[in-house]
């Protein structure tokens, strides 16, 4: 039995399989309701108000009686909680969408050779005579032998079908694309003269999707799309994610879907907007965790989750565009760098051929701060050892109560007078505040820190008198913007559970920093890069007041944007740089953490903020 199911004021509304919950009706419908935890009744995110229909609704559940308390009266209820019994229309308030983030697209890089894999090759062929009746494809790859010196060139059934038509059509003037990897292979013909060709270059993070659309005969990036990572509809970190894939029958299927359509989506409007048709886009390079590697490509994952951790493949890949539902040129590569590790991926691997401080000749420290981190210590002399830490998601405004992603009116830096407790707080796009993001949390701790309000133990000083710090249904928690200026109507607080989400990942990357410094023998590092969009927000004296790099000087903590979608663009425009990473990855020493004996008690020791006067 399926029932009409609403959500307003979306105006999206289809028939619904009874039984399903709301959340699994959302995804369905195209309703980014957001779902931190991945439909476990744990996040509390994904609250909708019941305007009609309810009769037919059981009872709520013990986890939503105690998240949404006096709210149950208001008829609000958790989307992931509610089953379809019958038709129902519920109202989506604005806090449960998963707005579009603003997500860093840039980042500064190395210098390269323009090298790319593919190119184009103008040819003016004879038409065929009762004197001369070679064959079409001959008659292609010897004049690409004459004129430009390429042999050994494939072709492959799918272009040798409709080469005839082709050749014909266009007066036996062309432009062959040739992709010259493992071997060379012709895979598109066009008409007449064509000044150009596309790539793509991808980065699948956790969060957020990030396409490029890169002229490889300029090696300029003509368009730029991204957009959240579809599969946070499925949980927002990694874990939930391979929990999804492992225990639904269709779940590692729905995953893969889902990132493929979002990139899908994100293709045609890069081509749309630089007027590139999608079809003749020639080649793809893609960065991402292991994790988010693999669900692209729907491999296996439940071997990533348990020791000692494995994945289904370390080295890079190739395969076509069309074998991945992909709209790009179907016979187009699909190139993806390796990993190094179960949770060390191709995305840290980029960030190393983006930034080159593997040849620094100074110990320098680079971290990839995400739910899940990747840490690397390195230089000329030193080589690279490396490691990942479960940082999870505060810093990126998971379990944080009024934690969001850098979308428009999340909180993105704020200070506090010391003498008053008052807070200044800038928004994104200047408007009444929704929530805070991760650079705003970074400086909220930072800020209560220094002010007194919280001490080097994380706990909060409720012994000063301040009408901002109260005690509140469970924890004490410090009002940030008083509801009058939100645009939630409610105040917003960080509490003391969110003041020790953040310890907890302050501490996964100082010590994850600490035990590669001691595997080396490297007392000090002279350098901290911050790689990925949230280390380009925050504010560097932040960081090291709380704690969270081996450095006490504000000045050596620099940011270098998205430098994973940078290396995806590097491999794309230069077979070196390709090759590079290929190598360099296979020379990375990756150290399993919690194989280190003195990990639990070094992390311990770090969750405490560093006092004052240190």
């Amino acid at each position: 039995m399926k029932y009409a199911v609403k959500f307003h004021p979306l105006h999206k509304s289809g028939r619904i399989e009874e039984g399903k919950t709301l959340l699994e009706a959302a995804r369905e419908l195209g309703v980014a309701l957001r779902s931190e935890c991945g439909g476990k009744g744990i996040c509390g995110k994904c609250q909708v108000v019941v305007e009609a229909g309810n009769k037919g609704l059981p009872p709520a559940t013990k986890a939503e009686r105690g998240i949404l308390g006096d709210k149950l009266e208001a008829k609000y209820r958790l989307a992931c909680r509610t089953p379809v019994s019958g038709p129902i229309q519920v109202l989506v308030p604005q806090e449960s969408l998963a707005e579009e983030a603003v997500i860093l697209t840039d980042g500064e890089g190395a210098p390269f050779n323009l090298e790319p894999a593919v190119e184009q090759y103008h040819l003016k062929l004879a038409a065929p005579s009762l004197s001369h009746p070679l064959a079409d494809a001959e008659r292609v790859l010897q004049s690409l032998e004459r004129i430009y010196a390429l042999k050994d060139v494939s072709i492959p059934g799918a272009v040798l079908s409709s080469l005839p038509a082709r050749l014909r059509q266009a007066g036996w003037d062309v432009t062959v694309t040739i992709w010259q990897g493992r071997h060379r292979e012709l895979i598109d013909v066009q008409p007449g003269y064509v000044a150009g060709t596309y790539g793509i270059a991808v980065d699948i993070g956790t969060t957020t999707l990030v396409v490029y659309l890169v002229n490889l005969v300029s090696g300029d990036v003509v368009a730029t799309e991204s957009m959240v990572n579809p599969q946070a509809a499925y949980g927002a970190d990694v874990i939930t994610r391979m929990a999804h894939a492992v225990k639904e029958a269709e779940g590692k299927e729905q995953l893969r879907q889902a990132v493929v359509s979002g990139l899908n989506q994100l293709i045609r409007q890069a081509c749309a907007r630089a007027g590139v048709e999608a079809k003749h886009v020639a080649e793809m390079t893609i960065v991402g965790n292991t994790v988010m590697h693999h669900l692209f490509l729907g491999l296996e994952t439940r071997f990533l989750g348990r020791a000692p951790f494995t994945p289904v493949v370390h080295g890079p890949c190739d395969l076509k565009a069309g074998d991945l539902g992909l709209v790009i040129n179907p016979l187009g590569n699909v190139h993806l760098l390796p990993n190094v590790a179960g949770f060390w991926g191709s995305d840290a691997v980029s960030d190393l051929i983006a930034t080159n401080c593997y040849r620094d000749r100074q110990a320098t420290l680079l971290i990839d701060i995400g739910t899940n981190g990747e840490v690397v210590l390195g230089s000329e002399s030193l080589g690279l050892t490396a490691c990942s830490v479960a940082a999870g998601p505060a810093f990126e405004g998971g379990h944080i109560q009024f934690g969001m992603n850098a979308s428009r009116g999340a909180i993105e830096h704020l200070r506090v007078d010391s003498a008053t407790y008052d807070v200044h707080y800038e928004t994104i796009g200047g408007i009444p505040p929704k929530g805070i993001c991760g650079s705003g949390i970074l400086d909220a701790v930072a800020e209560m820190l220094r002010v007194g309000i919280v001490l080097p133990s994380g706990r909060m000083d409720t012994s000063i008198q301040c009408q901002r710090l109260r005690q509140g249904a469970e924890w004490p928690e410090f009002v940030l913007v008083w509801a009058e200026n939100t645009a939630l109507e409610e105040d917003i607080v960080l509490t003391q559970k969110d003041i020790r989400e953040v310890q907890m990942g302050k501490a996964a990357f100082r010590v994850g920093a600490q035990i590669l410094m001691q595997q080396k023998g490297v007392k000090q590092v002279e350098k901290v890069v911050l790689a990925g969009a949230f280390g380009s927000y925050l504010n560097p004296k932040s960081a090291v007041a709380i704690g969270m790099v081996p450095l006490d000087n504000p000045e050596k903590v620099i940011s270098v944007g998205n430098a994973a979608g940078r290396g995806a663009c590097l491999v794309l425009l230069s077979k070196s740089k390709r090759a590079e990473a290929a190598n360099m990855a296979g020379r990375v020493n990756y150290l399993e953490l919690t194989l280190q004996p003195d990990f639990n008690t070094a992390f311990v020791n770090e969750i405490a903020f560093p006092k004052k006067d240190s």
